[in-house]
């Protein structure tokens, strides 16, 4: 058995390890919260944990550090420098305590990372925790090597698909459920990143950082739009007819040069009604159409979301469609003190919405029958199940 928590979570995970009555065989912590003690503790997760004036011996007896025995079983760490929540030095501390009682554990230090990561999708140097960790629980015994993904997906977008942080959620993209709708033998690989339009990913250099890594069959999955149509913005805005145009057909054809499948998604729709309670066909402007366009002039697979997700909000209707979308009250959450209404961003339910739109979107598109075979076959929820039937 073995436990895994990250920021607060590593925090619970490494008092089980320590002082709980039944420990663990081993332990992961990314970026772990462990010491209670000033300065290099997080004080919201001491605040929630031990109230807001915690004793001198509740601190010291929640301090993972201070409890590491000669029972605590081996551990893989991993954090950044440059963490601005959960200082490194909380695991620091803990390496030190680990190496005093000499329990075998490794760490690794990144450089540069927000805190938050996860799977770090969106950092490439620090997203390498995942393979270190296979090779070290490989080492122990408790993974065999696995077989190498005989197919990667790209994600290429925007804020509406890409991996969210701690300090987001419940703001989620579609594209961190997709996995979950397709089989082990095809591994999705997010790399989009809010904010971006076609012509600011370019600019970065992550387009290029995907040409690094896509290989002969790999698919790439592109969905922009709502980045591309602001105007007030020269370093991300396109004419939908000119420039997102070209920047698409730039993407189609990096693909295609390395053996890769080229997919294009019309923006997912941001929940805007007309005065009749119909989903606005402008909502995202004319971009849509214009990827309609350039599928057809490239013969390209559409996967048409925008069309797809407008039914969606239709068949729910107005009020109701709410519960997709970033809408909380004040206080409703601690990321979010004021409240929010945001019908561009997606709550969980409605990423995973989202991303069941996607998947069934795959089913039905004829070019894409190598990837349809690889859609797993789940026990659907009523609002999956109603997800498929507006694509059906």
């Amino acid at each position: 058995m073995g436990l895994i928590g990250f920021s607060a979570g590593g925090h619970l995970a490494s008092i089980v390890s320590t002082i709980g009555a039944v420990k663990p065989d081993l332990l992961l912590l990314g970026y772990p919260v462990i010491s209670f003690h000033e300065p290099y503790t997080h004080i919201g997760s001491r605040t929630h944990f031990l109230g807001e004036e915690p004793t001198l011996e509740q601190v010291q007896a929640f301090s993972s550090d201070q409890q590491v025995t000669s029972q605590t079983p081996q551990t893989l760490m991993w954090a950044t420098a440059n963490d601005g929540a959960v200082p490194v030095e909380n695991s620091l501390l803990f390496a030190f305590s680990l190496s005093r009682e000499h329990i075998p554990f490794e760490l690794h230090v990144f450089e540069e990372g927000r805190h938050g990561l996860g799977l770090s999708e969106d950092n490439h140097e620090c997203h390498q925790w995942l393979d270190l960790a296979e090779t070290w629980l490989q080492k122990h015994g408790y993974a065999q090597a696995r077989q190498q993904m005989t197919t990667r997906l790209f994600i290429a977008g925007d804020s509406t698909a890409a991996q969210k942080g701690a300090t987001e959620k419940p703001m989620t993209g579609w594209g961190e459920h997709l996995q979950s709708y397709l089989a082990p033998s095809v591994h999705v690989d997010n790399r989009a990143v809010n904010g971006r339009s076609t012509k600011s990913f370019i600019a970065e250099g992550r387009l290029a950082d995907i040409e690094k890594d896509i290989q002969a069959g790999d698919y790439l999955f592109i969905q922009f739009g709502h980045n591309d149509e602001k105007q007030e913005d020269p370093t991300r805005y396109t004419d939908p007819d000119g420039e997102y145009r070209q920047n698409l057909i730039q993407y189609i054809q990096s693909a295609r040069e390395r053996g890769g499948i080229p997919v294009l998604l019309t923006s997912v729709s941001r929940r805007r009604f007309t005065a009749d309670g119909e989903p606005d066909p402008l909502a995202v402007g004319a971009y849509p159409a214009a990827m309609r366009k350039v599928a057809a002039e490239t013969k390209t697979p559409l996967l048409d979301i925008f069309e797809a997700s407008q039914q969606l909000y239709r068949s729910m209707g107005e009020k109701e469609s709410q519960q997709l979308f970033m809408h909380l009250p004040e206080k409703a959450h601690p990321n979010y003190p004021a409240g929010v209404t945001d019908n561009t961003h997606f709550s969980d339910e409605g990423a995973k919405q989202v991303a069941q739109l996607v998947a069934e979107a795959i089913r039905h598109c004829a070019e894409l029958s190598a990837l349809k075979q690889r859609i797993v076959e789940r026990n659907l929820d009523s609002d999956e199940k109603l997800a498929h039937q507006l694509v059906n």
